[in-house]
């Protein structure tokens, strides 16, 4: 099953499993640990955008997202990291976990719930002197079933920046 469509539900039915964990380096042993809880994710305190020192440029809202936290348990020492889980049930996938306490670790799964552009287009000049031509990109969106590069897209008419609320 793809990590993507993967639900609370689906790791709610998995609760008190063991998952096999490998580092992503690969150089250490095999790790097991068990989930022992699928929580929601904690409410968001509101904010009060008139108690910014600096008045908030976007006049778009921050895009809802839907989540859940996964608790595990285990002997074994993991640090802070991403790691290959595999599961009987739900198959490999990599997940990035935190050490919360003695032997225990938690992932927090938060995904955005509707398709969101996540580049946006903008006129750049192109040349110089006073000839300078202007070009304006589309709108780059994810669907989800691509592979996305590690490298830099090469467009001069998208700009990358990280969403904030």
């Amino acid at each position: 099953m793809a990590f993507e469509v993967m639900t609370k539900e689906h790791f709610a039915g998995a609760v008190g499993s063991e998952f096999k964990v490998i580092s992503a380096d690969g150089t250490t042993s095999p790790v097991w640990v068990r989930l022992t809880t699928v929580d929601d994710l904690p409410a968001l305190a509101p904010v009060n955008p008139a108690s910014f020192a600096v008045a908030n440029r976007q006049s778009g809202s921050a895009p809802s997202t839907s989540g859940f936290l996964l608790t595990f348990g285990s002997s074994a020492e993991l640090q802070q990291g991403t790691y290959l889980f595999e599961h009987g049930t739900l198959g490999r996938f990599a997940l990035f976990v935190v050490p919360d306490g003695t032997e225990t670790y938690t992932a927090v799964i938060n995904r955005l719930s509707t398709p969101t552009i996540i580049a946006l287009p903008f006129q750049t000049g192109v040349g110089g002197g006073s000839a300078t031509r202007t070009t304006t990109a589309s709108p780059a969106i994810s669907s989800g079933a691509e592979t996305p590069s590690a490298q830099p897209s090469g467009s001069l008419g998208v700009r990358r920046g990280a969403l904030r609320d």
